[in-house]
């Protein structure tokens, strides 16, 4: 299998937007589904392949707390499950462009970009940079764009996640890529307000 299984009971409400911006949307809601969102709500054993590229983004309609700078948190404070005695440092590369480029990441984060009050929607966003799951754009594909939602009022949330392609990797899309995802979205759920 080359995507993620998200089982619909962890996500009922999906939402494609646009064809070439390769992004996810979720949302909580309170009003009667739409035709997709009765489609997409089906029984646990049924499931919804995505490829790992393909979730780039979580929408929340929560309010949120407010901070200037960007903060970094821990997604595992304790070590991430199957981390275990992986001490490599974690390597930073510069694209011809100047883009940070991540890889050999065995800490997963999320880096918290939040909007300033009087700007704040009270939406959030959480941004998975992409890289083949060999590496991490993270300035292209996550820093620029959690600071361009905050900018709009938007909190943004970035995730950095252990990759499974790249050379030498014990890491798996499933198992472990995925479980760093779903982390992500468990906390940023957890702590909105």
């Amino acid at each position: 299998m080359t995507g993620l299984e998200i089982d619909e009971g962890t996500c009922p409400y999906i939402t494609s937007v646009g064809a070439s911006e390769s992004v996810i949307l979720l949302r909580k809601t309170a009003s009667a589904p739409t035709k997709l969102e009765k489609l997409l709500n089906m029984p646990a054993t049924k499931r919804i392949l995505l490829s790992p590229w393909l979730i780039a983004a979580l929408v929340l309609s929560s309010t949120v707390a407010y901070a200037a700078e960007p903060k970094v948190i821990l997604l595992w404070p304790n070590g991430a499950p199957g981390s275990a005695g992986k001490t490599a440092e974690e390597k930073v590369r510069m694209s011809p462009e100047g883009d940070r480029v991540v890889s050999s990441a065995h800490h997963p984060s999320i880096t918290v970009y939040l909007p300033s009050k009087d700007n704040a929607t009270g939406a959030a966003v959480v941004v998975v940079p992409g890289g083949g799951h060999r590496e991490l754009w993270m300035d292209h594909e996550g820093y620029r764009i959690g600071q361009w939602l905050s900018d709009r009022g938007v909190a943004g949330f970035v995730v950095k996640y252990r990759l499974a392609k790249e050379p030498g990797s014990t890491y798996t899309i499933e198992g472990h890529s995925f479980a760093d995802v779903q982390r992500a979205i468990r906390l940023v759920r957890k702590h909105a307000l």
